[in-house]
């Protein structure tokens, strides 16, 4: 900024000089007079009203898009902040071979096998983690479409596990790029595992289907509904990588051949996703209780975090004030910035912040192809392609593969000049991206498109407890535009 400017005014608009924070003008973008008297470049900073809403229905399933991190999540950790939550894994699993056991097979024993994929949220050190693994009482939608608050029964003990989790050696492999397989083993009832076998052994001898359910998933998941894994005890929240093979149900047999052999189940590719519990009652959000309301209006800080819900709701009424005033005007740069985010290694702040629409009444502006409003939105916001707009609708692309921003979910959002999202940056505590394209067409007066005013930062990169703690007063949206002096008759 240094180099764009010379010196300090005021504006000259009367009509907005009281809530402007800082003006510069009669500057070029290198910072020497302009020498084009007919052209005024001048600087604004506008300041951003904020709230804190909680959004219902966080997408948690895994396997739902090409591309998409498929984790499940196991632990509990109280968070002073944004209070104490419990999270447990549903999953499906079914084998992945069509080889046959041999007619002497005799079952041994039967374990769970977890891969961590180094995701951790809570306490950094060692500790004493303790989980349990139940079946389930009922199979999994075949739609697969599951939320962080969808629960199924599950009632049969299949066994207990306690272990260590250090966070800081977790955090150490991914910084030092180590292709790192750590798993957790969790032996499991016996019975259970027989009846799998059984299956398998059935299957060796197969005549019919009916005698084939091991190797046909619609008929395997009616018998063996998939398992529950939920947390007893400790100080975390850990990831797991259903999608690797080390991940895995593994039966252990032996035949008159060989004394240790073993058939798996996988969890790949098949129907999982978290739950996630949070009690806010003892947290500095503990007011933020009802869905689309707005809460903490008058408080210090804001807060975001994945998999919850909690964003922060900006309104851009300030933007329009401003842009009202200008006439023969060009924004030729606007940034949005998030400074001074509260951050530690091991509770990071989301990657990205999306910046959603949203509706008067707090929930979120979603396209539709039948609203003639809609189409003129998407139109005028559009730049060639969909994929180039400067705001368009979150959707997949099947076709390219292509997952989306958030969700499928044809919300509204609005496309930065290089990046869709506000990215995060560990090295200044900050979130900050030029958006452009998207103000100045903001700010032209046009009556046939809406007047986007509210806006959703909205946790990008789900399945993931990260939060993001800033003042209200560090959420800053700096343009620089050119004014023609030249009055037009």
């Amino acid at each position: 900024m240094n180099l764009w400017v010379n010196r300090i005014g005021q504006l000259t608009i009367s009509a907005v000089a009281l809530f402007f924070l800082a003006c510069q003008e009669d500057v070029s973008r290198i910072g020497y007079p302009n020498p084009n008297s007919k052209l005024k470049v001048s600087y604004v900073e506008i300041p951003i009203s904020s709230s804190v809403l909680l959004m219902d229905s966080i997408r948690t399933s895994n396997f739902t898009y090409t591309g998409e991190t498929n984790r499940l999540l196991v632990g509990t950790y109280n968070d002073d902040v944004f209070g104490k939550h419990t999270a447990a894994a549903f999953t499906q699993y079914f084998t992945n071979t069509l080889d046959t056991v041999r007619a002497s097979a005799v079952f041994d024993s039967v374990s769970l096998r977890l891969k961590y994929d180094l995701y951790t949220y809570g306490t950094p050190d060692g500790s004493g983690q303790s989980l349990s693994v139940y079946e389930l009482d009922n199979p999994l939608d075949s739609a697969g479409y599951y939320l962080n608050t969808s629960d199924i029964p599950a009632s049969a003990l299949l066994g207990t596990k306690t272990y260590g989790v250090n966070s800081t050696d977790f955090k150490k492999f991914i910084t030092d790029g180590n292709d790192t397989i750590i798993t957790l083993n969790v032996p499991l009832e016996a019975s259970f595992g027989e009846r799998i076998f059984n299956s398998a052994l059935k299957y060796r001898n197969a005549k019919s289907r009916a005698d084939s359910l091991f190797i046909y998933f619609r008929d395997f998941v009616k018998e063996f509904k998939g398992i529950a894994i939920k947390p007893n005890s400790g100080d975390k929240i850990v990831g797991f990588d259903p999608s690797s093979s080390e991940s895995r149900i593994i039966l252990h047999y032996h035949d008159a051949v060989n004394d240790s052999l073993t058939l798996s189940l996988t969890l790949a590719n098949v129907n999982g996703f978290s739950q996630i519990k949070t009690d806010r009652s003892a947290s500095a959000v503990k007011d933020v209780s009802d869905f689309y309301k707005d809460y903490l209006a008058d408080a210090d800080n804001r807060y975001v975090q994945s998999g919850t819900g909690i964003v922060t709701k900006l309104d851009l009424s300030k933007f329009y004030e401003f842009a009202d005033t200008l006439q023969n005007s060009v924004i030729h740069s606007a940034e949005l910035s998030i400074e001074n985010v509260q951050a530690s290694p091991t509770n990071p702040p989301p990657t990205g912040l999306s910046l959603r629409m949203l509706l008067d009444n707090n929930h979120l502006n979603k396209y539709n192809a039948n609203s003639a409003q809609d189409r003129i939105d998407l139109q005028y916001f559009t730049y060639l392609t969909i994929q180039a707009a400067f705001a368009r609708y979150d959707f997949a692309d099947g076709t390219s593969g292509a997952v989306p921003i958030v969700e499928n979910d044809n919300a509204f959002f609005a496309a930065g000049d290089q990046i869709s999202f506000l990215p995060y940056s560990s090295t200044s505590a900050s979130y900050k991206g030029a958006w452009t394209l998207f103000f100045q067409r903001l700010a032209e007066k046009d009556s046939q498109k809406s007047r986007f005013k509210y806006f959703a930062l909205y946790p990008t990169g789900g399945k993931t407890l990260n939060r993001a703690v800033f003042p209200k007063n560090s959420i800053k949206l700096k343009v620089f535009y050119t004014k023609s002096t030249t009055v037009v008759n």
